[in-house]
């Protein structure tokens, strides 16, 4: 983990009491994995998108009074697309309709504990992969890298312009080909001769484009339409076997 750094995380459910028991079970998840996560709280949808650039991780009940847990998460993936999101629930009824704003994973209130265990293990991996660096020599200077923080990268010329999750950019003077190779084991997937995209940040997917999460859409070549629309149905299939 990132030199310290403690991870952040929002908690959004109206019902008060249910605080207490969701964090006395994330403090001892999150002690057996050496795992730290500060938790805050929030009662209402409102107060949580005040809130919206503090955390990494939100736990966010799908009913919230008059609003919809699913709505809020739609809303602040939007933007916020390198956030973690996970629903917790009472009512498994909502596992299906949660998948449109492809949770990280569904925890259900009655089997807490075990299935905050299994979350918080995802979490973890996820969380020290996006910390995993790669170096680059560029013009006989080293560059460290973080391929997770990477949303897709566009060819231009002798450069790659490389577009990251705070939506930042960085440009670098490589062949796409070897940046394909140095992030090969980081999930990404080459959909076009101009593009290389982290399949992390994938919204939506066609045959012919992709839309990511920052919003851009990509045109994905003929020559690489088979192998882009393989790679990306079975990474979705693999997310929702996380659910």
């Amino acid at each position: 983990m990132c030199s310290g750094y403690r991870v952040r995380a929002l908690l959004v459910d109206d019902e008060q009491e249910f605080e207490e028991i969701f964090r006395e079970a994330l403090e001892k998840v999150t002690g057996q994995l050496s795992f730290p996560i500060r938790l805050s709280y929030s009662k209402d949808m409102a107060e949580a998108v005040e809130k919206e650039e503090a955390f990494d991780i939100y736990f966010i009940d799908i009913e919230l009074g008059e609003g919809s847990g699913i709505e809020l998460a739609s809303r602040l993936q939007m933007q916020n697309f390198d956030k973690e999101f996970v629903f917790v629930s009472a009512h498994e009824k909502y596992i299906k309709p949660s998948m449109l704003a492809k949770p990280r994973a569904f925890l259900c209130k009655t089997s807490l504990e075990k299935e905050l265990y299994e979350a918080v293990v995802s979490l973890k991996q996820i969380w020290e992969r996006k910390h995993v660096s790669v170096k680059i020599m560029e013009n006989r200077k080293e560059t460290e890298l973080f391929p997770q923080r990477v949303c897709w990268c566009e060819s231009t010329g002798h450069y790659v312009d490389l577009h990251m999750d705070d939506k930042s950019r960085m440009l670098l003077r490589i062949r796409l080909g070897q940046l394909e190779e140095l992030f090969a084991d980081f999930h990404f997937i080459r959909i076009h001769s101009r593009y290389l995209v982290n399949l992390e940040y994938i919204r939506k997917a066609r045959s012919d484009i992709v839309i990511l999460k920052d919003g851009s859409s990509l045109s994905v070549s003929r020559a690489c339409r088979k192998k882009a629309e393989q790679g990306i149905r079975e990474w979705f299939e693999y997310l929702y076997s996380l659910s």
